[in-house]
């Protein structure tokens, strides 16, 4: 058998079944840390309508030198929220996973204000937290989604004279999409024609 000629008809086909992704474990997230200033930059951001107050800052982040700053205080039921937003490309029907560091924390003893935080992919709620009352050591929350082809992921809170702080956000691809067994059916024909070929030469050889 010429293993050569076998490996080359797979490929064609489509039927190794052994892809290799690029892109496989890459973050598609943006300034997920928020290393990179000015303000938060990479990220689209959208005040509330009163007592906006968020920003990347050095307070409490979770690794390297900045996290992003949630601590809108604005009035009224329900209370408005800052809100950063990105729109990324992926893969339509891979697997995605996100993750990021959530953490609280409380100033001046002011331990009965209200607080709220919301993660979303998509329009399609991840995280709703609301406020204990006292610090939150940060905690790592991860999710997964299929991949549209364009997704977008929305962080939005407030947190009244207290802060929350997010940190290290990524988006990975952890599974490509699912591979459909039914060969294209040019790929039918040259398969067809594969075979036709073989058994024409077995046949000649027979009749020698």
């Amino acid at each position: 058998m010429n293993f050569a000629r076998t490996a080359a008809v797979c490929a064609a086909l489509g039927l190794t079944g052994i892809g290799i992704n690029a892109n496989a474990q890459a973050n598609l997230v943006l300034n997920g840390g928020f290393e990179t200033g000015p303000n938060l930059f990479d990220w689209t951001t959208t005040n509330a309508s009163s007592g906006s107050s968020f920003n990347r800052e050095t307070w409490d982040p979770h690794t390297g030198s900045y996290s992003a700053f949630f601590g809108a205080n604005g009035t009224g039921s329900p209370r408005q929220n800052d809100q950063i937003t990105q729109t990324f490309g992926d893969v339509v029907g891979a697997t995605y996973t996100e993750t990021f560091w959530l953490g609280a924390q409380v100033y001046n003893n002011n331990y009965s204000a209200q607080g709220s935080f919301i993660a979303e992919v998509d329009a399609t709620s991840l995280l709703g937290k609301n406020a204990t009352g006292s610090d939150i050591p940060f905690a790592q929350y991860t999710y997964t989604f299929t991949g549209t082809g364009s997704d977008t992921i929305l962080f939005s809170a407030h947190y009244n004279q207290n802060a929350w702080f997010l940190d290290d956000v990524s988006v990975v691809e952890t599974a490509p999409p699912p591979v459909h067994s039914t060969p294209e059916p040019g790929s039918v024909a040259l398969l067809s024609g594969l075979f036709i070929t073989g058994g024409i030469a077995v046949r000649r050889r027979l009749r020698k």
